[in-house]
């Protein structure tokens, strides 16, 4: 549609007039192409749980690299907010017809557990 800007053509072009550099792909490059970024919009939402925060729909991913964890854009259902959540906080939510049941962290967790490693259950050790 002609004359019609769309929310990344706008930070595209604000953008290039400060000098950064944009692969064809839309990553974001440093002022003299050193530094990249990704940032991929996920659609749909990735339903998701952060470790401390609650589950919630991830939204968005940024990835700054080989040296860096992935980070998670992800909205909280029980408080609304918007976390960037890094790789290590994030688990996937359980799903019934993909067989994937809750994580054992997740589960730890909830019990009161801050370690994030699932409860031994009773018994003396061998």
């Amino acid at each position: 549609m002609k004359g019609v800007l769309h929310k990344k053509d706008i930070s595209i072009a604000a953008g290039e007039r400060e000098g950064w550099n944009f692969g064809g792909n839309g990553a974001l490059g440093g002022k003299n192409s050193e530094l990249s970024m990704s940032f991929q919009q996920l659609d749909p939402p990735i339903p998701v749980h952060v470790l401390d925060k609650g589950s919630g729909f991830a939204i968005a991913v940024i990835d700054y690299g080989q040296e860096h964890n992935l980070i998670w854009v992800t909205a909280i259902n029980d408080t609304g907010e918007i976390w960037c959540a890094p790789n290590p906080r994030v688990r996937m939510e359980p799903n019934w017809t993909m067989g994937r049941a809750k994580s054992p962290a997740v589960t730890a967790r909830s019990t009161g557990d801050c370690s994030g490693e699932p409860a031994v259950s009773g018994g003396k050790p061998n």
